[in-house]
């Protein structure tokens, strides 16, 4: 066995979850401690092929249980004609608002790229609230408004 690798069965075995606000849980209690949060939350990864989510720590790694996506937005700010966002991950992307995705409940995503969609956070959410605007001709009647463009939200697929 290579350093890294586990067992199958064992990378799916252990009981890690992350709910929908991007909170970790082991064996349903939540994690407290805040620099675990933090290195968690830097091993965030999907599996190339499957999309699967999954935690990086060194050189191992094992599937994780997530509520909704594993990738959060937790600040959003605009930069010209496009988002910057800070991610659970730390990582910060760019995105243009047509990349932009609304579902029924009217929470916002992000498609970041294959298998790589990322859900608003409540603050970040908000923080686009000055940018949302309703939108008749829009298919899901809102469209964000940066500057002089107005693109129209499409729904979450």
């Amino acid at each position: 066995m290579e350093p890294g690798d586990l067992p199958f069965d064992f990378r799916r075995s252990i009981d890690l979850r992350l709910d929908a606000e991007g909170r970790w849980f082991h064996e349903g209690e939540p994690f407290v401690h805040a620099g675990l949060i933090a290195a968690f939350n830097r091993g965030i990864d999907v599996l190339p092929d499957t999309g699967e989510p999954i935690l990086r720590v060194g050189t191992h790694w094992c599937y994780i249980r997530c509520d909704d996506t594993p990738f959060v937005v937790r600040s959003v700010r605009v930069e010209g004609a496009c988002l910057s966002l800070t991610l659970n991950t730390e990582a910060v992307a760019t995105c243009a608002p047509d990349a932009l995705r609304v579902n029924d409940a009217g929470l916002l995503y992000v498609e970041l790229g294959p298998h790589r969609r990322a859900r608003f956070g409540r603050a970040a959410q908000a923080a686009l609230a000055d940018l949302l605007v309703p939108d008749e001709a829009a298919p899901t009647g809102v469209a964000v408004v940066i500057g002089a463009s107005r693109t129209p939200l499409t729904a979450l697929t």
